[in-house]
């Protein structure tokens, strides 16, 4: 969340809100969460329904948020919700987590952890002055922020990737087994993406903005991921099926890489549309 909430923060609150929030999401003594996906819109953002209705000087939020990571734990929520009709009717605000009406419900996932919430809004009254922007620059905003989640957060998972990698090599050699192609196709998977993200973090220290190319970050991001625990289960036969640790755990997670942060589908349209200007089917 540091690398995706914060740059939307400074962009976007008042700047004495972001003065005063920033500092404790950077120092650790928050966590805050995103409130976009819905039951009926996941990676198409442009179909939420959770609303807000002026009241004053105050807003009155009711609705439904899925997919909250760690919402159980967080401070704060930067939160996108209805004011009225199309892109343009989208508005986000940054709520606390401690508002009454707030209702949190953690899901627990078939790799065994609760990552994932609901989080339901009943009647949440929020201040004017937590909005983020104007009314209608949910959407804009939404865009800003979904090329971070895309990208610059990858990094990290990139380096834990390698290291995985690292440890199926050295299970392989434990059994006698040769360091064969696929592993060799994992290796090539794993360096195309972290050149294409190491460009994409060069790119945004030198003050480019990033956009619909970060999709492409997202697609090698979850093929490799996904061939590196393909591989796994081939190579290390019955560890996954049978044995209740980590590389089956890590198996499990490795499926929602082509959902999280958009899917597939979604990013390849993003794509054919906005980079290679491919017409609709």
């Amino acid at each position: 969340m540091l690398e995706v909430l914060a740059p939307t923060m400074i962009d976007y609150a008042p700047p004495e809100l972001a003065a005063e929030m920033v500092p404790l999401l950077l120092s650790g003594r928050e966590q805050w969460c995103q409130g976009f996906s819905e039951p009926g819109s996941g990676s198409d953002l442009a179909s939420l329904t959770t609303r807000a209705t002026p009241h004053g000087d105050q807003w009155v939020i009711n609705g439904q948020k899925v997919w909250t990571s760690f919402a159980q734990y967080s401070h704060r929520c930067i939160l996108l919700t209805r004011t009225g009709d199309g892109h343009d009717g989208i508005t986000a605000f940054f709520i606390d987590m401690d508002t009454p009406g707030i209702d949190v419900r953690p899901l627990r996932t078939m790799h065994g952890v609760d990552e994932f919430c609901e989080v339901y809004f009943d009647d949440v009254v929020v201040d004017g002055s937590r909005m983020l922007g104007q009314p209608g620059d949910g959407w804009q905003l939404a865009m800003d922020l979904l090329p971070y989640e895309r990208s610059t957060c990858f990094w990290q998972r990139i380096a834990y990737l390698y290291a995985r990698f690292d440890a199926l090599i050295a299970e392989v050699k434990r059994q006698g087994a040769a360091v064969d192609n696929d592993l060799g196709a994992v290796y090539l998977a794993l360096h195309t993406l972290r050149s294409r993200s190491r460009a994409t973090q060069h790119r945004l220290a030198d003050g480019g903005r990033l956009g619909p190319d970060t999709s492409i970050d997202k697609v090698l991001l979850a093929s490799a991921e996904q061939l590196l625990y393909d591989t796994t289960r081939d190579l290390l036969p019955g560890r996954i099926e049978l044995d209740d640790a980590e590389w089956r755990a890590e198996y499990l997670y490795s499926r929602a890489a082509t959902i999280y942060g958009g899917t597939a589908e979604i990013q390849r349209n993003i794509i054919a549309r906005r980079l290679l200007d491919l017409p609709k089917e």
